[in-house]
């Protein structure tokens, strides 16, 4: 097969898929008559009917039903030495894939990671910006090695550890001119809600003690940041957020509400060594930051 014992497979598998050629041809942006070739190049090498057609269609052979998740796997290990010897070629040797909330991948890894990355120089990171919903889903399904989250996983099949207790407040722009108290604030601003862990309670609270609050969605705590700095409303926020000058906000106090903390969890399957390091890594940094 020669330089197609990877394509003609990738081919077989896309045609199974679609049980039609023309189909697999303008997935693969491939002309028909090369999905016809590949095809009958692996059924030469196999010695076997894959395919047999009915009308526009095509129907795999029982041969061809034992073959595919074969072919499957033959491109899974094509890609998987492709991937390793890339990493090779970098000068990594290991490799871990982070499922992360978005809070924390905008607020946390990008100061945590730094560190990481110097004491492991070796270790390629990849993450996956997810809702901690997807993130356990991630981490159980084999896509990622740990996951970052702000909700109890609450699994009987995975490892987890609470990580990290932080504080929300009201957050304002820092360059704040008008009163600065929470009750003349909310009775001007517009309230931006995001995917606060507790976003249902936190506002049937706001409503018994502000019931004329006017509030705004906006999807995730990033776009809560910016709308703030803009003057378009005021936000529940992380405390760790507003610690750093840079993102140009500033805290109100609250004394007529009982703000939950902020949760962070990490998920993990397998109890390797490069994951214990990780999580000893993090915790520490976590208690250095004093979130």
């Amino acid at each position: 097969m020669g330089n197609d014992w990877e394509t003609c497979p990738r081919t077989f598998v896309a045609a199974a898929e679609s049980e039609n050629f023309r189909e697999t041809a303008e997935f693969l942006y491939l002309t028909q008559s090369a999905v016809s070739q590949h095809i009958r190049k692996l059924e030469n090498e196999l010695g076997m009917t894959l395919f047999v057609h009915s009308g526009r269609s095509v129907i795999l052979t029982e041969e061809g039903k034992i073959f595919l998740p074969y072919a499957e796997k033959m491109i899974d290990v094509y890609h998987s030495g492709i991937h390793k010897v890339a990493q090779w070629k970098q000068g990594f040797s290991r490799s871990i894939t982070l499922a992360v909330h978005p809070y924390i991948a905008s607020y946390i890894l990008p100061r945590f990671l730094p560190r990481y990355i110097k004491e492991n120089p070796d270790v390629e990171i990849s993450t996956i910006v997810a809702e901690s919903d997807d993130i356990k889903t991630a981490v159980e399904e084999n896509q990622a090695d740990i996951g970052l989250s702000r909700k109890d996983p609450n699994s009987d099949s995975l490892y987890y550890e609470h990580i990290c207790e932080g504080t929300f407040c009201l957050a304002v722009p820092s360059q704040q001119n008008s009163p600065c108290d929470a009750d003349a604030i909310l009775g001007r601003c517009r309230l931006l809600t995001h995917d606060h862990p507790s976003g249902d309670s936190l506002m049937a609270m706001i409503r018994l003690q502000y019931p004329h609050v006017q509030t705004m969605s906006v999807g995730q705590i990033d776009a809560a940041v910016n709308m703030i700095k803009a003057g378009i409303g005021v936000s529940f926020l992380p405390t760790y957020i507003i610690k750093h000058d840079q993102y140009g906000l500033m805290p109100i106090e609250t004394p007529h509400l009982e703000l939950s903390a902020s949760q962070t969890y990490m998920i993990w399957k397998r109890n390797s060594e490069h994951i214990k390091q990780f999580h000893a890594m993090l915790c520490e940094f976590l208690k250095q930051e004093q979130m």
